[in-house]
């Protein structure tokens, strides 16, 4: 009965479709987002975010990519998220201040998004003209959490990554007004929203300040004792968890990634404002692989056509952990094991157009011109650059047929119009 409702939803017209938000961590990234269709991204400044690894965008930087942004019909927020301590709130108050200053001149981001209470009270006062979002790492897991935060003058929250679907679905009409935003793809946490304090302790880097070392992802031997845990004094009849072996380690903390891709009408349904992408330290081919697969979706959801199907196989391709369906149907459930075939690598992404059928190119893998090549438009077309019908010449105009990965090349070929941005895969 289930898969039927679901058969329904995805058959069903959708006047409206959720905004399409994805990460990006630096110009290179906002421009791929565009390219491949998102409706809004999420970007970070140098202080101040979850994402220390990133290198952030500097204000100056900002305002350039809010200005690129908007000259693509592209919402931008900006990430304000991490926890702060006191010797941090007065630059904090000065950063909110810069950014209220860029309202007037047209430029400001169209949303803050903040988890700490404080720093959210700050954003009241000092940047009263730009919409407050709140974080995952606020962990909104129920509907007085959100009505609460829309007391305190917010209008979107992230639902916690715990919260399932009938738990979203009652947060919606408790909070008619607030607009929700769910994660629909990407790494989850092994702690409740990403609070998450092995980092700190094991290399005095923390989480919630930007710095995760990502320890739960490390490998680990299990030691063997049989008196384990009579030792401990936990009962005999205690539930023991196998550990997944690896040829030379275990993996015991390692969450699945999540993958909502077959649920987006249910949330389609459910009206929520927003699906987001995880990932602002990802590459930027992974970036417009997974933006591309999620924009066809919604496409097709407005045209009463959605096939998960069609998608999978693009998300399937660049995944490196098996995909779960996380908590969206009350328990962690497998939706795709880790692939075990040979998958296509990116081999390059168009920087700028010369003129007269040459593009440069930044080759990410290996390339062969005895290769074809599938050409990554953001319509779902298949286009295939074969062997012949194009050639590669080094930036010194010398003709070559191989280049490496890390270097700049020159694209020859009147077979088909490339656009900037765009990438070229193996097939």
């Amino acid at each position: 009965m289930e898969k039927d409702n679901q058969n329904i939803e995805a058959n069903r017209v959708f006047a409206e479709v959720p905004e399409l938000l994805v990460p990006v961590g630096n110009m290179e990234k906002l421009e791929t987002a565009i390219a491949y269709g998102a409706d809004a991204v999420y970007l970070g400044g140098e202080d101040f975010n979850l994402r220390a690894s990133a290198s952030g965008f500097s204000l100056k930087e900002l305002q350039k990519a809010v200005k690129l942004a908007k000259e693509n019909q592209v919402r931008v927020y900006y990430c304000l998220n991490s926890y702060i301590q006191n010797s941090q709130i007065n630059d904090m108050e000065e950063h909110l201040i810069a950014l209220a200053n860029l309202v007037d001149e047209g430029i400001a981001p169209d949303g803050l998004i903040v988890a700490d209470m404080g720093v959210a009270n700050l954003a009241r006062i000092h940047c009263k003209n730009i919409p407050l979002h709140i974080s995952t790492q606020a962990n909104v897991c129920n509907s007085m959490a959100a009505k609460l935060w829309q007391d305190l003058g917010a209008v979107r929250v992230n639902v916690a990554r715990e919260v399932s679907y009938e738990e979203m679905s009652l947060m919606k009409v408790s909070c008619r007004n607030m607009e929700l935003e769910v994660f629909v793809h990407g790494a989850m946490c092994m702690a409740i929203s990403g609070r998450c304090f092995m980092s700190a302790w094991l290399n005095s880097r923390s989480a919630n300040q930007g710095a995760c070392t990502h320890p739960c992802r490390f490998d680990y031997k299990p030691i063997k004792n049989q008196n384990l845990f009579l030792e401990e004094g936990i009962r005999e009849d205690t539930p023991v968890w196998e550990l997944e072996e690896g040829e030379k380690y275990s993996r015991i903390f390692a969450a699945h990634d999540m993958c909502l891709m077959e649920h987006l009408p249910k949330l389609a349904a459910l009206k929520v404002s927003a699906i987001k992408i995880e990932g602002r330290t990802k590459s930027s081919s992974y970036l417009a692989q997974v933006t591309r697969a999620y924009r066809w979706a919604l496409d097709d959801l407005k045209k009463g056509s959605f096939d998960s199907t069609r998608y999978m196989p693009e998300l399937i391709n660049i995944s490196t952990r098996p995909l779960s369906t996380g908590f969206f149907e009350n328990k962690p459930n497998i939706a795709f094991a880790e692939p075990t075939e040979f998958k296509k690598p990116i081999l390059a992404r168009v920087v700028e157009n010369l003129g007269k059928g040459r593009y440069k190119v930044s080759v990410k893998s290996a390339w062969k011109t005895e290769d074809d090549v599938s050409i990554l438009f953001k319509e779902d077309t298949e286009n295939i650059l074969k062997k012949g019908e194009y050639s590669l010449l080094s930036v010194h105009e010398e003709p070559v047929d191989f280049v490496g990965a890390g270097l700049d090349a020159i694209l020859v070929t009147d077979t088909v119009e490339l656009k900037e941005h765009i990438f070229l895969r193996t097939i």
